[in-house]
């Protein structure tokens, strides 16, 4: 006999399903504490002074803004300006380097002529900014000849034909131009082509220049020796192949 109601025997009995939700409440009316409650606080409008300070806050911002950054208005300023002592200055092209000339006609200016692709060039680069530091009354530039056209051109009327190469100049006048990366012969270079009053301030440098011209004519007077007696030698024995044979002794 089977009692309704009752589960078969050894079948599970289905738990009940949970009771629906309540339903949700909807708020209705301003919220609480907008007439006075002690609900949420919400801001006020800002005070005129307040107001004065985001108005004057934004306005600066939006100034920075429109205005060029601090590196981008030092790159638009003419290379004479752009210039610092004890510095290089790298430039772009052939204006610049004439800029820089103009500005001061009176001063010893150096230009390093270099190549992207040029190895020596970038290992001499700290030694040039020594050079720089240690004759801060010349005027040290640096340009990449490979660039632009404009300093293609440039390398051709500076006749640079290989790299680096330097030109030193005062003004319009050219005073040397030598190539090769020795820091002797640039400062050797400088010192030559600076006037005494500047040469005052650089004792040392003067003295390694002096001995080094000592140095040049003592090599330069041996080589003149040399080629005289060679060409001597050179005489003698063709005198001697020319002279006559004496005749044989009865």
């Amino acid at each position: 006999m089977r009692i309704v109601g009752a589960s078969a025997p050894g079948r599970r009995r289905t738990p009940p399903l949970p009771p629906p939700p309540p339903p949700a409440r909807v708020a209705r009316g301003p919220p609480r504490g907008a007439r006075g409650g002690h609900g949420p606080r919400y801001p006020r409008a800002p005070s005129s002074s307040a107001a004065r300070a985001l108005a004057a806050a934004a306005e600066a911002e939006r100034a920075e803004q429109r205005s060029p950054p601090p590196a981008a208005a030092a790159a638009a300023a003419p290379a004479s300006q752009r210039l610092v002592p004890g510095a290089v200055l790298e430039i772009s092209g052939p204006d610049e380097y004439d800029d820089v000339r103009a500005a001061d006609p009176g001063r010893l200016v150096v230009l390093q002529c270099k190549a992207r692709s040029c190895r020596p060039c970038k290992a001499f680069s700290r030694k040039y900014d020594a050079m720089a530091a240690r004759f801060p009354e010349a005027a040290l530039l640096s340009i990449y000849g490979d660039d632009t056209q404009a300093t293609r051109q440039m390398m051709i009327r500076l006749q640079v034909r290989a790299t680096p190469t330097f030109r030193l100049s005062r003004g319009e006048r050219e005073v040397a131009a030598f190539t090769g990366t020795s820091d002797a012969k640039l400062r050797d270079g400088i010192v030559a082509a600076l006037t005494e009053g500047e040469r005052s301030a650089h004792a040392e440098d003067v003295a390694l220049w002096q001995a080094a011209q000592v140095a040049a004519r003592e090599a330069a007077e041996l080589e003149a020796a040399t080629q005289r007696m060679s060409a001597a030698a050179s005489a003698a024995a063709a005198e001697g192949a020319t002279s006559p044979s004496p005749p044989p002794a009865s």
